[in-house]
């Protein structure tokens, strides 16, 4: 199962900016799960709201729930999204952080 795990500035994460830009993980020939996903990190739970992507279409939201890095245990939620085969997965900045780096962890099947 591969893991992309992230962390990206305040600064750099702006409204629009593709969390999961630079791994090559979010092209695949094959279709794919995204099994469970976490975002944590800013300055306050909530203030951060990301667009989760497969191409264009929208296959889910997450906020950040907690400050810091994203725990295993208690972090992930699973949600079992779909990503067809040659679909970019991309994970948008739609409500920027306050301060402090954002982390992403997801975890793909």
């Amino acid at each position: 199962m591969p893991l992309i795990s992230t962390s990206t500035a305040a600064a750099t994460a702006v409204i629009g900016y593709d969390l999961i830009g630079d791994s090559p993980l979010r092209q695949s020939l094959r279709n794919r799960v995204v099994s469970c996903v976490g975002l944590s990190g800013s300055a306050a739970a909530g203030d951060t709201l990301c667009r989760v992507m497969a191409g264009s279409v929208e296959i889910g939201t997450i906020y950040n729930n907690a400050t810091g890095a994203v725990q295993a245990d208690s972090g992930l939620l699973r949600v079992n999204w779909t990503v067809p085969s040659s679909q970019n997965l991309s994970v948008v900045v739609v409500d920027i952080p306050a301060t402090n780096p954002v982390f992403l962890t997801m975890e793909l099947n």
